[in-house]
């Protein structure tokens, strides 16, 4: 169980980066207004704050709070990668229908942004609480990180942004219950 676990981490957190740094520009800019750059205040807050939780697991080396930072980090990544999938303009506008459209269209911007960044940060525990021996979870993260960045990149109007958020947020999900129930089981034994 463990190592599915470790593959449906790696996975996650690879999908997790593709969709924060490569996707995320282009899934705001097509549902809200394009003369600000995401991209960058994106970056700028996501890639310290990913180095910051690889160091903070790399750190805490014991096996608990290596398994608590493990089950944070996916639980937090999976719900904001997801919440970052119903964050456009047109989902605000059917909440919030008096605001203007420019108005929440800054909202979606910087909430976007902050949301990413902190995608980074349980990113960042959730990879460096992975992080040993073993060559699978190094291949099936490379493996999946070029597969969505081609995903999103060839093929964006075909496939929409969505599908890969709600994906990245699924497996973040299923392998936190899967560690979940695995450790409940170990501990009852």
């Amino acid at each position: 169980m463990r190592k599915l676990v470790d593959v449906l981490t790696s996975i996650s957190s690879a999908m997790c980066i593709v969709l924060v740094l490569f996707e995320l520009p282009n899934f705001i800019f097509t549902s809200a207004i394009t003369d600000q750059d995401v991209s960058v205040l994106s970056k700028s807050i996501f890639i310290p704050l990913f180095i910051i939780g690889l160091v903070i697991s790399a750190v805490l080396k014991h096996k608990k709070s290596n398994d608590s930072l493990l089950c944070i980090g996916l639980l937090f990544m999976g719900a904001f990668i997801i919440l970052l999938a119903f964050l456009n303009v047109y989902n605000l506008q059917m909440l919030l229908p008096l605001l203007k459209t420019n108005s929440i269209s800054l909202v979606v911007m910087w909430v976007a942004r902050i949301i990413g960044g902190l995608v980074g940060l349980f990113c960042g525990f959730s990879f460096g609480s992975i992080l040993s021996k073993g060559i699978y979870k190094y291949v099936c993260f490379a493996l999946t990180f070029v597969i969505t960045l081609l995903l999103g990149l060839l093929a964006p109007e075909r496939i929409s942004y969505e599908p890969l958020f709600y994906l990245a947020g699924s497996l973040a999900f299923i392998a936190n219950l899967i560690f979940v129930f695995s450790n409940k089981k170990i501990e009852e034994k």
